[in-house]
C-alpha cells in the first residue's frame, strides 16, 4: 500500500483478470499502540502512509476506473467500502496517531461520496471496533487484554466474520440510497 507503482498495477491487473471494477473493499492498515508523546517519526509516517496515502490512492486508482465505466454504462453501478475506525470517531487513549489516520479515512470517505455519486457510486465506511485480527491477537490473551475485553458492554470481541454482513449490504444493490455514510460496528462498544 506504500508504493503507489503497485497499488496501480495490482488495479490494472485486477481489472484486467475480472473485467470491470465496481466494488472495493478498501481495508489497508496497519496500527501501532502507544501515547503520543512517545510517537516518532517512523511510526507517524508508515501508518500515514499506508492508512491514508495508500488508501486514497488505492481508492482513487479503482474510482477513475469506475467513472471511465460510467461514461459507457448508464446503469453501472460501483460500490467502495473504506475501512475506518472507531478510533477514528472518538479519542482512544494510546491509538491517537492510529486514530488521526482513521478520521482522515472517513472525511476522505464523505468527499468521494460526494464528487462521484453522481457517476454511480457509492462510497461509504465502516468503523470496526474491538475485533480479533492477525495483528492484535497477542493483545486478547494478555492481561491488559482481557480487562479491556471485561470493560466492552457485551464482553467480548467480535471476529472479522462479524463485518460481513454490512460489507456485503454496501456492496450489493440493496445499498443504492446508502452514500457517504460512517457506520460504526463495534458491538455498542463506542456507545460508553
Amino acid at each position: 500500500m506504500t508504493d503507489l507503482d503497485s497499488v496501480r498495477s495490482a488495479v490494472k491487473e485486477a481489472e484486467s483478470q475480472c473485467g470491470p471494477l465496481d466494488i472495493l473493499i478498501n481495508n489497508a492498515g496497519v496500527g501501532a499502540v502507544q501515547p503520543l508523546s512517545e510517537v516518532e517519526d517512523p511510526d507517524y509516517g508508515l501508518l500515514f502512509d499506508t492508512n491514508v496515502r495508500g488508501a486514497f490512492f488505492l481508492a482513487q486508482a479503482v474510482g477513475r476506473r469506475m467513472i471511465e465505466h460510467s461514461r459507457t454504462n448508464s446503469g453501472f453501478r460501483g460500490r467502495i467500502v473504506n475501512v475506518a475506525s472507531v478510533a477514528g470517531l472518538r479519542p482512544v487513549p494510546r491509538l491517537g496517531v492510529y486514530g488521526m489516520t482513521k478520521a482522515a479515512v472517513i472525511y476522505m470517505t464523505r468527499v468521494q461520496a460526494l464528487e462521484w455519486g453522481r457517476f454511480g457510486i457509492n462510497v461509504n465506511a465502516i468503523c470496526p471496533g474491538y475485533v480479533r485480527t492477525e495483528m492484535n491477537e497477542s493483545l486478547w490473551e494478555s492481561d491488559s487484554g482481557r480487562r479491556l475485553i471485561e470493560s466492552l458492554p457485551r464482553q467480548r470481541v467480535g471476529t472479522v466474520e462479524d463485518l460481513d454482513g454490512l460489507i456485503l449490504l454496501l456492496s450489493s444493490d440493496e445499498s443504492q440510497m446508502i452514500n457517504g455514510a460512517v457506520i460504526p460496528i463495534d458491538d455498542g462498544a463506542s456507545l460508553g
